[in-house]
């Protein structure tokens, strides 16, 4: 697989178009389609772009080997939500929110955990499924296989 064919299959896992994908790194959807199609190379600056923005392995994007998204931690995602909310409008929905989520005073900050808990239908805080503890896709395809179309369309006609 070509290092453009690799690039197409970031953007397609991400179900984005060649202009949303363009935008967030900030080039055109031109210049994306060429380098899906081998009409150009990959730059170090796009690549270090790609791999920034995306969460891409810069290995994988380079060579194919290794996996195409880094892990993310919670740390990451934090950071992440924190630079979109820098660049965007101080007025929007996500700014405000967090504007509130700032000013919670711990009784705050517990009644609203009491809240979340009830609406995700959980009782006690053993309940809790800890976010390491949540399986990544790949994982739940080695233990659990995908089906295939004709088994599919096979189970269709069964009921």
């Amino acid at each position: 697989m070509t290092q453009g064919e690799r690039i197409k299959e970031v953007r397609k896992s991400l179900g984005l178009t060649l202009e949303k994908f363009g935008e967030k790194i900030g080039v055109t959807k031109v210049a994306i389609s060429n380098l899906e199609n081998g009409h150009r190379n990959l730059t170090e600056q796009m690549t270090k772009s790609i791999c920034r923005e995306f969460n891409v392995s810069d290995e994988w994007l380079r060579t194919g080997e290794g996996e195409m998204f880094l892990p993310v931690n919670r740390r990451t995602k934090i950071e992440k939500l924190v630079c979109q909310l820098l660049s965007e409008e101080s007025d929007s929905f996500k700014n405000r929110f967090i504007s509130v989520l700032a000013d919670l005073t711990e009784n705050e900050w517990e009644f609203l955990e009491e809240k979340a808990m009830q609406l995700c239908g959980i009782d006690k805080e053993e309940d809790i499924l800890k976010y390491d503890e949540i399986p990544t896709a790949t994982e739940i395809e080695e233990k659990y296989s995908p089906i295939s179309a004709e088994d599919l369309e096979k189970g269709k006609n069964i009921g």
